[in-house]
């Protein structure tokens, strides 16, 4: 008998699509055809007034929007020497479709050679494309901090980043900073990496005058987490609780959503010209499953493809955010479907995402400042 608990893989599995029926049901996607639309600009110059809509969501879009004006247009043109900086896994079609808009690639990756390959396939596809491919392991908070010295040893802009890394482990392990591994991997690398990066987005921003971007890309499972965050982690990392997969990653999920209230906040007081979002993509088949790959897995998907969305789409809501004129301006949302929705109101706040971002410094914090901290 096959088991439906929540924990289990097909349990999992089960929720995700009895979630994603209702939520079809509720409001129809209105993304699935856009990335091609949205995505084609032509040439450079204007700059667009800095609009923020923290308090005002935009209303929801009833039918297909017009193309951007020629004015919006310009303003996110990608040019040669601007930057698109991604950490790949997860829905992936997003560095084809900007690398075809002129953005110099920089794929961060644990496995090198499947990163040479995507390199090579988007080389074969676009010729004239840059990419660049560093080593970088998100769990180890040691590799981030390597990877950073490299990428700011290039000189090069840095206009975009996406946090698109994920992980979902099935079973309870610790990385080598001694934090729970979907989490490390999820969002604490995540963390430290947008911390490191934010002075030169900004340098960029103001050389440029190209407004910067940085996308979380969260999930909508993150609403299945409820309860102290913080103390649940842990709880988890101490072994004083039973492991569990799917609320761990709910957590990651949460975080990430949190990393983007209290990240856009900073910005707006350093006074850079720079918006921080986060995405839910969607229901999407990645290799976020890959530690469970087989006939059970295999077939449930099978069952549920009519329900899943293609990695194209999966990927249109991100790249939405990452490069679209309307969405100039625009800091601390959530997104999904590319509109603006909102997140789980139970967990998210203001207060949590400041607490968050406190214990985020502590636990990234190097171990000769930690010494420092606990010698006085």
């Amino acid at each position: 008998m096959l088991s439906l608990s929540p924990s289990s893989p097909l349990g999992l599995f089960y929720k995700c699509c009895r979630r994603f029926v209702f939520e079809r049901e509720r409001k129809p996607a209105k993304c699935k055809r856009r990335s091609g639309t949205y995505l084609a600009v032509p040439a450079p110059v204007a700059s667009v007034p800095n609009r923020r809509l923290r308090t005002s969501p935009r209303p929801r879009q009833t039918s297909t929007p017009s193309p951007p004006s020629s004015l919006e247009t310009d303003f996110y043109e990608l040019r040669r020497n601007s930057n698109y900086f991604e950490r790949r896994r997860g829905s992936g079609r997003k560095p084809p479709v900007l690398a075809m808009r002129g953005a110099r690639l920089v794929l961060p990756a644990r496995n090198l050679k499947s990163a040479l390959e995507t390199k090579s396939r988007i080389a074969g596809e676009l010729p004239e494309s840059e990419i660049i491919v560093l080593p970088l392991d998100l769990s180890s908070l040691s590799s981030v901090r390597s990877f950073v010295s490299h990428f700011l040893g290039l000189h090069l802009p840095l206009n975009l980043l996406i946090n698109n890394a994920g992980k979902f482990s099935h079973n309870f392990e610790l990385s080598e900073d001694g934090i729970e591994m979907t989490f490390a991997t999820n969002y604490l690398g995540h963390f430290l990496l947008t911390k490191l990066l934010i002075e030169k987005m900004a340098e960029t921003a103001s050389t440029t005058g190209i407004e910067g971007r940085i996308v979380n890309v969260s999930s909508g499972i993150h609403t299945w987490f409820s309860g102290d965050g913080l103390r649940y982690l842990d709880l988890v990392t101490g072994k004083k609780i039973v492991y569990d997969a799917t609320r761990t990653y709910a957590l990651s999920k949460l975080a990430n959503v949190l990393h983007t209230i209290e990240l856009a906040e900073k910005l707006e007081e350093m006074g850079a010209n720079v918006m921080a979002n986060c995405v839910h993509p969607g229901i999407v088949r990645t290799r976020l499953t890959r530690d469970r790959e087989g006939f059970l897995t295999d077939l449930a998907f099978a069952m549920a493809s009519k329900l899943l969305k293609t990695i194209t789409q999966a990927a249109a809501t991100t790249c939405y955010v990452a490069v679209h004129p309307a969405v100039a301006g625009v800091t601390g949302k959530y997104f999904v479907d590319c509109n603006e929705a909102s997140p789980s109101e139970e967990v998210v706040s203001m207060k949590e995402a400041a607490r968050f971002w406190s214990a985020s410094e502590e636990m990234t914090m190097e171990n000769t400042s930690k010494e420092k901290d606990k010698a006085m």
